[in-house]
Order: structure tokens, then sequence, then C-alpha cells
């Protein structure tokens, strides 16, 4: 068990565009913030949360269903600023991870609590043959000497990825340090910060090999679906309501007051939020509704995500992501699978970034509205607050 745990939940969210908060997006019902802290829980005594000002405010309604469980404010932006605002709260040692970085605790905790007792900084990398755009472990001679922010693809000094998942024996001594980092606000001033400290005391790092998924972009919320849809159990809540001739094959959680009409198929995982309707001869396979739904009838949804109270009417909608108050008009598709089967890009602040995906919907912001016979080319995104009139083709990102 570790004295402390920091979960840094107050980033922009910036390159999550056209959907909100990424510290606070909900799956299976609960937001991904709460997800964490019931998942570390058991293994520090103190849970810290640093939230902006900018969410503090619903992250406050979370960490307050918890004991133990503290929230702090950051001052200022970005990973320095956050641990900055923690001096006068927390003291000793420390476990610092981001909100937004899900592994598997259960095999990573036990080989830093096995490490604690010789090193005083311990690290966390993945091994990675494709580039990511994060920090690289550098070595000399098989010894961590530093981390490397964002090289360029044909400059990294290894194929070791850092997760954010930093175990210092004494956070007090490292705030130390990183007090004397001008500018605390800009980027890379906690990587600064950690190359400095690694000259001065033991340290060590812990190779991951298991699972690990993000929020960074908007697409990655189909990845964090998937993790949590395959921890689900079957589940009926209570007043649920399921036509007899509907065909429901594998896992699906359906939580209170949901209606599944005639002849429609669930084809799990599956979850399905409160309140939603699921309407004659629709299908959803693989995916993940939200409340207060309306899944209307020949309708379909594949590997998808749908946020709460959203109201689909004769549609496709593959691979996507849908978030809050969305509704689509009779014959909207949205298209997930380009012709010539490359890769799927996606302009994110002037640059193309490669999404890895070669099955990709749309990516809808929230209180859209969609006109009749709409069609959303794969990968395009889409501003809250839109409204698209009927018949439009949609191929570049509004």
């Amino acid at each position: 068990m570790f004295k402390n745990i920091i979960i840094l939940a107050g980033g922009k969210s910036t390159r999550f565009f056209p959907l909100d908060d990424k510290n606070l997006y909900y799956f299976l019902g609960k937001p991904l913030l709460e997800h964490q802290i019931i998942k570390f829980l058991p293994f520090a005594k103190h849970i810290f949360v640093v939230a902006h000002e900018r969410n503090c405010k619903y992250v406050e309604h979370i960490t307050e269903k918890y004991s133990n469980t503290i929230l702090i404010i950051q001052k200022g932006e970005g990973q320095a600023s956050a641990l900055l605002s923690c001096t006068d709260f927390i003291h000793g040692e420390s476990l610092v991870v981001n909100n937004c970085d899900i592994f598997n605790e259960t095999s990573l905790f036990p080989s830093i609590e096995k490490m604690k007792k010789t090193d005083k900084l311990i690290l966390t990398a993945k091994k990675m043959t494709d580039y990511f755009p994060g920090g690289y472990l550098q070595f000399d001679k098989n010894k961590l000497t530093k981390l490397v922010e964002k090289p360029r693809p044909e400059d990294r000094p290894s194929d070791m990825v850092r997760l954010v998942v930093d175990y210092f024996a004494d956070i007090n001594e490292f705030i130390d340090v990183l007090q004397k980092v001008p500018e605390p606000h800009k980027d890379g001033v906690y990587e600064k910060a950690l190359n400095n400290y690694i000259s001065l005391v033991p340290t060590n790092y812990i190779e991951y090999s298991d699972e690990w998924c993000y929020l960074k972009y908007p697409w990655h919320v189909l990845t964090v679906k998937d993790h949590f849809l395959r921890k689900i159990k079957e589940y009926r809540g209570k007043n649920v309501s399921i036509d007899k001739s509907a065909i429901i094959t594998g896992e699906a959680y359906i939580d209170d007051n949901v209606k599944i009409h005639e002849y429609s198929k669930i084809v799990g995982p599956c979850f399905i939020g409160s309140g939603t309707v699921v309407g004659n001869y629709a299908m959803i396979r693989e995916s993940m509704v939200g409340s207060d739904c309306v899944i209307g009838g020949y309708t379909e949804v594949t590997r998808t995500y749908i946020g709460d109270r959203v109201w689909l009417h004769r549609n496709y909608v593959g691979d996507s992501v849908f978030e809050n108050d969305i509704l689509c008009g009779s014959g909207m598709v949205s298209a997930n699978y380009r012709f010539d089967t490359d890769e799927i890009a996606s302009p994110v602040k002037g640059v193309t970034v490669h999404t890895g995906h070669k099955k990709l919907g749309a990516i809808v912001g929230s209180c859209v509205t969609i006109g009749i016979n709409t069609s959303l080319m794969p990968g395009v995104k889409i501003s809250p607050y839109t409204i698209i009139m009927p018949h439009s083709l949609i191929q570049k990102d509004i």
C-alpha cells in the first residue's frame, strides 16, 4: 500500500475536441475519474485528486463520495503546476498517476512495491514498436539516464515509452527540485524536473507489458469503451421490459427502466443505460449506450459510444462517438470505412493525426441536430450545438 496516490485530473482536453472534459467522460454510467478512484482506493491510505477550477465543482461531487479522498485545486496549467499545487497538502511517499491513463494496477503495483525498497524514484514504461508522441526513456549501458519528451520518430532514444505512473519515496524532495525550474505552466517542465531528479537519487524503471489505454484524442473513447465493456457481467435492472421476440447474445448490462421492443437484437458485450428505449428491429452490437436514449426502429449501432439523451431514427452508426443531447433524422448514416481501405486520419489543431483506425465513424459533440438523409464521412468531427440541414454530405470537420 502507498501512503498517497495523486491523480492528475486538471488537463484542458484541447486535443479532445469536439468532446467535453475527458477526465469526467462517462463509461458504464460513471465518470472516468470515479472509476479510477474506486480502482486505486485499496492501494492507498489517501487519494488526492488535483483538478482545475474549470472542472473542480464536478470533481468535488465525485470525491466527496469516498472517504480518504481529497480534492486539491490546481493553480496554473500543466503537470508541473498540478504538483506544485500539492505542496502544502501532501508529504512523503507518493504515486503520481494521470487520470486518463488506464492500466492494470494489480500487475503493476506489486512490482513497484518490490523496487521501492532500494529506489527513491521509479518510473513506468512500455515497449512500443510504433511511434508514440510522448516521453521516451534514454539509457547509458542499461542505466536510465533521462527522459526525452516527444522526440522525432527518427530520434527516439529507445523503444520504451513512459506512462505517467511515477513513484516518489519522498514527494517533497521532488517538489523542491520542481520549484527551481522556471515557468512551471509550460509544457515539459515536469519532465525537466524529473531529469534533474534522476541525476540526484537512486532511480529505476518498470517495463510494463499489460494493457494500457488512454484518452488523448476523441477516437480514444472507442478504445476505452472496449476496455470497460470487457469487464461487464450479465445484468438486468429494475422495471426492464424485453419483448419475447428480442434476441440478446453475449454479456449485456441493461439498466433500470429499459424497454427493448419486438424483434430487436443486442449482441454483447453491451451496456444500455437507464430509461433507454430500443425500437423494433433495431440492432445494438458491442456498444455502450447512455441513459434516456431512443435507438429507434430499424437502427443499427455497432462498436459505438452513445452518450445520454441521443435519439436515432432508422440510422446506421458504426465505430462512432455521439456525445449527449443529439437528434438524428431518419436516414442519417455515419460511414466508417474508406473505399481505398487506408487508415483514417484526422486534423487536430492544424496537424493531421493518424488515428490508428481503419474503421472510424463520426465524432459528434453535444447538442447537435442532424437532418434526414445526411451522410457523415469517415472520421469527421462535429462541433457542439451544430445544426446540419437535411440531405447534407459532411466530408470535413465542422
